[in-house]
C-alpha cells in the first residue's frame, strides 16, 4: 500500500498569451478551476492507476468539495476536514504549455507533526510513503523518521525546492527533483549541476541514498552510487499544460514500485503517465488511467 502525506489545493488556471510582466494587466484567454495540490495529485494518480492508496491531508469543507469529489471517485481516503480555507494555486499557463504558479498554503499548514504522529499506524502498515514539500518541513521530517522506524520506503519529491534541509533529504530513500529543483538542492550540499551525472555522484557522496532527476523532454536519470539508469522521454504531438507532470510521474513511480517493478521499468511507466498528462489541461484532470498508460506504452515513440 502507498501512503501519501501532503498538500491539497484548488487550482485557478489562467491560459495566457505570455507570462504577465510586472505592472502589466493581461486578459486571460481561458479560465479553468481544477482540483490540485502536489499531494492530492500524487494520491489521485495512484488511485487512477489502480494502486492502493491512503492520503493524509487537510482540506476545508468551506471550499474543498471539488477535491473531495475527486477523492471519492478514485477511492482515495484518509484526508481530514480542517477549519481554514483549502490551499490555493494560481497558475498561469502559456500557449506553449509552460506554467508559473503562486501557492497559498491555507489548511495545508494545519498538517502538523502532531497530525502525522496521530497517523503513525498508517505509516507502519504502508509499503511506500510518498511526500512533497507543500506542507510544513517539520511534518515531513516527522513522517520520514516514523517511516524509518518501521522500514517504510520513502520517496520525496522536493518541490517546491524551498525550506528544505540536509537531514530530510538524506533520510529519504529516493528524491525526485527536476533540473531547477536539483540546482537549488545542490546548494545545500555544495554540489553544482554542471551535468546530471556529476551532480548526482556529488549528492550521493554527500549522503543521499538515491536520486531521480526529471529532465522534461530529455527524460529522467537515476543514480544510487552503483546503478546509473537513463530513461528517454516519450514524444507527444503537442504540449498543453505541464503543471502536474512531476506529481503524476511520482504517483506512477510509486505505483509501479509497489507492484514490484524494477526501478527502470517504474521510471518508464512514470514517464509514460507524465507524457500523457502534458497533452491535457489541468492537474488531476490530466492524470491518465491505467488502461491509457498501458495502451500508450504499446504504441509509444521515444
Amino acid at each position: 500500500m502507498i501512503l501519501v502525506i501532503g498538500s491539497s489545493n484548488v487550482d485557478y488556471v489562467f491560459k495566457v498569451d505570455h507570462f504577465t510582466n510586472g505592472g502589466e494587466t493581461q486578459k486571460a484567454l481561458e479560465f479553468q478551476l481544477h482540483p490540485g495540490g502536489k499531494g492530492a495529485n500524487q494520491a489521485v494518480t495512484v488511485g487512477k492507476l489502480r494502486g492502493k492508496c491512503r492520503f493524509i491531508s487537510c482540506i476545508s469543507e468551506k471550499d474543498g468539495q471539488i477535491l473531495i469529489d475527486n477523492f471519492k471517485k478514485w477511492n482515495v481516503d484518509g484526508w481530514n476536514l480542517c477549519g481554514e480555507y483549502t490551499g490555493k494555486a494560481f497558475i498561469e499557463v502559456t500557449k506553449s504549455g509552460e506554467n508559473r504558479i503562486v501557492i497559498y498554503p491555507g489548511s495545508n499548514k494545519l498538517l502538523t507533526p502532531e497530525v502525522v504522529i496521530q497517523n503513525e499506524e498508517m505509516i507502519r502498515i504502508s509499503d511506500i510513503l510518498l511526500l512533497q514539500n507543500e506542507i510544513p518541513l517539520d511534518s515531513n521530517k516527522t513522517a520520514v523518521k516514523v517511516a524509518k522506524k518501521y522500514g517504510t520506503f520513502v520517496i520525496l519529491d522536493p518541490a517546491p525546492a524551498q525550506n528544505l534541509d540536509r537531514e530530510l533529504l538524506t533520510l529519504a530513500d529516493i528524491i525526485t527533483p527536476n533540473k531547477e529543483e536539483a540546482e537549488e538542492i545542490g546548494k545545500i550540499f555544495d554540489c553544482k549541476f554542471a551535468d546530471p551525472e556529476s551532480y548526482m555522484k556529488c549528492m550521493i557522496d554527500k549522503g543521499l541514498k538515491s536520486i531521480i532527476v526529471k529532465l522534461g523532454e530529455a527524460g529522467s536519470i537515476y543514480f544510487d552510487g552503483e546503478k546509473l539508469i537513463n530513461v528517454n522521454a516519450f514524444k507527444v504531438d503537442s504540449v498543453a499544460d505541464t503543471t502536474a507532470a512531476g506529481d503524476i510521474y511520482n504517483g506512477a513511480l510509486a505505483t509501479a514500485l509497489d507492484e514490484g517493478k524494477s526501478i527502470k521499468d517504474a521510471m518508464i511507466f512514470a514517464s509514460a503517465a507524465a507524457a500523457i498528462s502534458v497533452t491535457r489541461m489541468g492537474a488531476q484532470s490530466s492524470i491518465p488511467d491505467r488502461s491509457e498508460v498501458e495502451t500508450f506504452l504499446k504504441n509509444a515513440k521515444v
